[in-house]
């Protein structure tokens, strides 16, 4: 059972948000990150899941982790958002699995206005303020079997961990064994882990005693002459604790950073119980459970996924084999940041059936996602619009991009790059930079394959393309101090003519030492430039006119604008390759936005496009070869 689809509407500070769950490689789900700022509904989100996720066990389970006929989360007027006279929550899982939830401010009888989008208002009583819905009970599905044979988590986020060096441990961290009681109606599994640590360790040490004592087999191995070998005995562990045993090993030898390496495992004493490892022979650590905290919480959460699938009735053979949803609500805490980058993703790939449901406010997490899943491999929402976003447009990530480009440091070394570059820089909001170096070969009738389209943008372009990390990465770079050695360094920083691109354009002003004069029109780029220096630009993306009703007057200040660099494109082209999604602005009126997970791969289509396909693009290169040109103009 996984997630399929998230509706919310009127829900806290969300107005109305559907989430479609990726599932990019057949059956196996991608990881969906969920992102925004304190108080925009990212825990209310996961809320419902969770909620969801509880209504499945409480079917089955008689030790479920709410009591029969009740829910996890509250149904409360409260929670209806402002200015709104209700509010729906939808979710939709694999097998038709559904659940529903509707909250009026008023009776049903005394409802006025527009009615809820919800499928069961005629079973809404006329003296009701509230409804739940479910079909989690359906007969045509086997939910008990579905239960037993995968995993269905939720890491909230006051879940905790005593310190190691509080005294108090002492006692309680004597490894005791876990007993299962094995009653048809209970589940021994419960869904909430807030400090999972102790009943990890029993399981640990259970499997430490079941491989060791009844799965390790001495086998006789007679003497071959023509081998050279002598009579030996071979030691065979083969049973299903030593194959969890040997997936804990290798999940430790990655948090130690020792892959390859051979771990031995050490239980203390009868009177103290403590497990402990070596790697190579080399003690890593006497307990194992006294580690750092952010040690602990990457234990915690794989080493209960394991614990859990075990649980279960499902066979295990390796990590591949487990299935199902774990939400974790503020993954990133308690964790340095080389966790949140590099081992946290790395970990999660190592469990390709399992759907992951995070939330976060780091932009490291993000990065290191995008690194090890690529960014077609998970999804990134935003809240509380709901909108598919890429990392660099994640606004914390901005935030904390700023703050690092204010630095001697980063300013430092991008001088020393400017200072080493011979050729006019571009600076662009994008990480990918395929679309603009294959429209301006394209636009100069040059023939380029996928494969020699990079050499041949170096061979043939005047100028050298940067990345801004952003909008805000783009101002950032262009605000630099110290730039008075840069006389003979030709540098325009591009922005999209949207709200972020014209909102950081707009505001490049005299205090920043740029000129308040904005020259140029849309159609062919307005630009201005940095006071006493005629070589720095600030660029628009010029915009066609068939997208000028979907653009502001920045002169006004006002930055609702929806023009990105990919919208230079025809639409029927980016509609024919399913590149976008049609997103509304008011009325009849939308734009097309390109989907996070697709700019990665534009290039593929964009070499094989007729050149045609790259009219609107003209203008741009047209404006950037007088600005380049003609430094003091």
């Amino acid at each position: 059972m996984y997630l399929e689809q998230i509706e919310l509407t009127n829900i806290g500070p969300i107005e109305n948000v559907k989430i479609n769950c990726d599932f990019p490689q057949g059956d196996n789900p991608s990881p969906l990150v969920i992102v925004g700022k304190n108080g925009s509904g990212k825990s209310i989100l996961l809320a419902h899941i969770v909620s969801a996720m509880i209504d499945v066990q409480s079917q089955v389970f008689e030790d479920a982790d709410v009591d029969s006929g009740k829910v996890y989360k509250l149904r409360s007027p409260i929670y209806v958002r402002h200015g709104s006279r209700f509010s729906v929550g939808k979710l939709s899982f694999t097998n038709q699995l559904q659940v529903s939830e509707l909250q009026l401010l008023s009776r049903k009888k005394d409802f006025e206005g527009t009615l809820p989008n919800y499928d069961d208002w005629e079973k809404v009583g006329d003296n009701d303020t509230s409804h739940y819905s479910s079909n989690m009970n359906q007969e045509n599905f086997d939910l008990k079997a579905e239960l037993d044979n995968a995993i269905h988590l939720y890491f909230p986020p006051n879940r905790f961990e005593e310190p190691a060096w509080l005294n108090e441990l002492n006692l309680k961290n004597k490894v005791e064994y876990f007993s299962k009681k094995n009653i048809l109606n209970l589940s021994n599994r419960p869904v909430v882990k807030y400090a999972p640590l102790r009943e990890v360790q029993s399981w640990l040490l259970d499997l430490i005693y079941d491989s060791y004592a009844r799965e390790r087999i001495r086998v006789y191995v007679p003497k071959n002459e023509a081998l050279g070998t002598k009579d030996d005995f071979v030691t065979i562990e083969n049973g299903p604790a030593s194959k969890l045993l040997n997936a804990v090993a290798n999940l430790l030898l990655i948090l130690f950073d020792k892959e390859g390496g051979a771990l031995t495992w050490d239980v203390g004493p009868r009177s103290q119980r403590r497990i402990g490892i070596l790697i190579d022979e080399e003690v890593i650590t006497s307990n194992l459970f006294g580690l750092s905290t952010g040690q602990v919480v990457i234990l915690d959460l794989f080493l209960t996924l394991l614990r859990d699938f075990d649980l279960s009735y499902a066979s295990f053979e390796k990590l591949e084999d487990i299935q199902g949803i774990v939400v974790v609500d503020e993954v990133d805490m308690h964790l340095h940041s080389d966790f949140q980058h590099d081992l946290l993703p790395r970990m999660m790939k190592l469990f390709p059936k399992v759907q992951f449901i995070l939330t976060t406010h780091s932009p490291l997490f993000l990065m290191g996602m995008q690194k090890h899943y690529t960014a077609d491999g998970f999804q990134l929402i935003e809240l509380p619009s709901g909108q598919e976003i890429e990392v660099e447009r994640f606004s914390e990530f901005e935030v904390a991009y700023k703050h690092m480009q204010d630095s001697a440091r980063y300013q430092d070394e991008i001088r020393e790059k400017i200072s080493a570059t011979q050729k006019p820089i571009l600076v662009i909001e994008d990480e990918h930079d395929a679309i603009y170096k294959i429209a301006f070969l394209k636009t100069r009738d040059i023939d380029l394959k996928i494969e020699n389209y990079e050499a041949l943008f170096d061979k043939h372009a005047s100028f050298v393309i940067h990345r801004g990390g952003g909008a805000r990465g783009v101002s950032g770079l262009l605000r630099m101090n110290f730039t008075d050695t840069f006389n003979d360094k030709k540098i325009i920083g591009l922005f999209d003519f949207d709200k972020e691109g014209t909102e950081c354009f707009y505001h490049l002003k005299k205090g920043r030492n740029w000129d308040n004069k904005i020259s140029g029109n849309k159609e062919t780029g307005k630009y201005k430039k940095r006071n006493q220096h005629g070589c720095f630009y600030a660029l628009l993306i010029p915009v066609p006119d068939r997208h000028h009703g979907v653009i502001a007057d920045i002169e006004d200040g006002n930055f609702s604008s929806f023009v990105e660099i990919e919208n230079l494109l025809p639409d029927d082209f980016l509609t024919k390759n399913e590149l976008v999604d049609a997103r509304q602005i008011t009325g009849t009126t939308s734009y097309n936005k390109i989907r996070g997970n697709k700019k990665s791969t534009l290039d593929k289509l964009l070499v094989n496009a007729d050149p045609s396909t790259f009219n609107d693009f003209k203008p741009l290169y047209k404006r950037m070869d007088e600005l380049f040109g003609d430094a003091n103009s």
